[in-house]
């Protein structure tokens, strides 16, 4: 299956509640290495939701990216991902149980963005 095929595919929880489309992919280089010496990318999860500008552009991290915590940006632009993104859902790769035709089956997945602290 190839990357491209996964977007835009319905992702539901093994209770079969949705969790949006996949809208984005969490891609990392440090698979084994190729002859240029540079390494594989490997799939690492997905972004489900309605929306993914934000991490698209690099404004989402928090869950993501645990080096990064929260929304990189100006307040305003910070405020306007939250708001897009508030249903989104992180999915780890190795929480995904099955792959079908029209959707992917995941058995955990956790906000793009965590709770805001007070």
């Amino acid at each position: 299956m190839r990357v491209s095929e996964l977007m835009g595919m319905q992702v539901v929880d093994r209770d079969g509640h949705r969790l949006g489309q996949v809208r984005d992919l969490h891609v990392i280089q440090d698979g084994p290495q190729h002859a240029t010496g540079q390494a594989a990318l490997q799939l690492r999860g997905l972004v489900a939701g309605r929306f993914a500008i934000g991490t698209r552009l690099g404004y989402a991290a928090s869950s993501i990216d645990n080096d990064r915590n929260g929304i990189r940006g100006p307040w305003l632009i910070r405020a306007l991902v939250r708001r897009l993104h508030r249903h989104a859902r992180y999915v780890d790769w190795k929480d995904i149980v099955s792959i079908k035709d029209s959707h992917i089956v995941v058995s955990d997945s956790k906000p793009v963005f965590n709770a805001p602290s007070q």
